[in-house]
């Protein structure tokens, strides 16, 4: 069992390094050089491999996985309730807080095939909604949602430790382009509001 969650954790290793290196915005001027007018399916293909690479990591642990804990009958309820609450954080970032379409690549890819391209829309500091109570609540619903499963299995407290780390140590490069794109509005934000978990850290 060490070996298989050895390999699975080195396997959402090599992800988070793929996912955090094609983010940074020199990798992605090289790349959309070298696509030309296609530049605008980036963000879509983007998406499209890493989904690719869950996908396969689901295919490669997912039958070797087993059961560490469940949550007694009656508690059960609460654990999903929670969850659905960390599933609203997730669909409210990506639904309301941003355009769906824009953050999957869709709008972008839609725009390639359409028409000329179209220049990159006007950033906006997101500090209402789930804002209010972190400043990354996208990983900090996904956390919600894998921390409090009614079965907790190997492979899911693997995944939400890999979220729980990876929502730190990627936040900190996030919040360095967020400062130097919004400067004293975000410092000051920063100061009032906690990073990952409400009113904790």
């Amino acid at each position: 069992m060490l070996l298989y969650i050895f390999f699975a954790s080195f396997y959402l290793g090599v992800f988070a390094l793929c996912h955090s290196l094609l983010a940074i915005d020199a990798a992605k001027a090289w790349i959309g050089e070298r696509m030309g007018g296609l530049r605008q399916l980036y963000r879509l293909g983007y998406n499209l491999l890493h989904l690719g690479m869950m996908a396969l990591f689901l295919w490669l642990f997912l039958p070797g996985d087993q059961l560490l804990y469940q949550w007694q009958l009656s508690w059960a309820p609460l654990a999903m309730a929670i969850q659905i609450v960390g599933l609203s954080l997730v669909g409210w970032v990506l639904f309301v807080s941003f355009s769906f379409f824009e953050f999957a690549g869709l709008k972008q890819a839609w725009a390639a095939v359409a028409g000329p391209e179209q220049p990159a829309p006007t950033p906006r500091l997101h500090v209402g909604g789930p804002y209010r109570w972190c400043r990354h609540p996208l990983y900090f619903g996904t956390m919600l949602f894998f921390a409090f499963m009614p079965k907790m299995t190997v492979l899911g407290a693997t995944f939400t430790a890999f979220v729980a780390g990876y929502g730190w140590f990627g936040s900190v490069y996030e919040e360095r382009k967020l400062k130097a794109l919004f400067g004293r509005d975000y410092a000051l934000y920063s100061k009032r509001v906690k990073r990952l978990i409400p009113f904790l850290i």
